[in-house]
């Protein structure tokens, strides 16, 4: 997201070369650590980028196989396993415990 943030900032040339000349090692970084899934989103958003910049498209595609040549990265590596649809079983199971000694104790405050 920061990359997409970082180019959706892009207002003028000189907003690119700023992005480029004082961001590549970050924006390396931040391509080089993401999976083939997030890579081929930053893909789209360069070629548009580009074309928005009305690069020539033979030129355009030369950046573009430069791009993919990159090797594969690990965006999310360090992450925490999830499993969200278990969680929100939990979540529902809880709910319910809740509900029921609620009504419990309703019960009980009406005796």
């Amino acid at each position: 997201m920061p990359l997409v943030m970082m180019i959706n900032r892009i207002q003028s040339p000189e907003d690119f070369m700023e992005l480029i000349n004082t961001s590549r090692d970050y924006v390396d970084e931040i391509y080089n650590g993401a999976t083939s899934d997030i890579r081929a989103v930053y893909q789209d958003i360069r070629w548009a980028l580009l074309q928005k910049m009305n690069v020539p498209v033979e030129e355009a595609r030369e950046k573009m196989a430069k791009l993919k040549d990159s090797g594969m990265g690990n965006l999310f590596a360090s992450m925490e396993k999830m499993d969200i649809q278990a969680e929100r079983r939990n979540t529902q199971l809880a709910r319910q415990d809740a509900e029921a000694a609620s009504a419990v104790e309703q019960f009980w405050q009406y005796k």
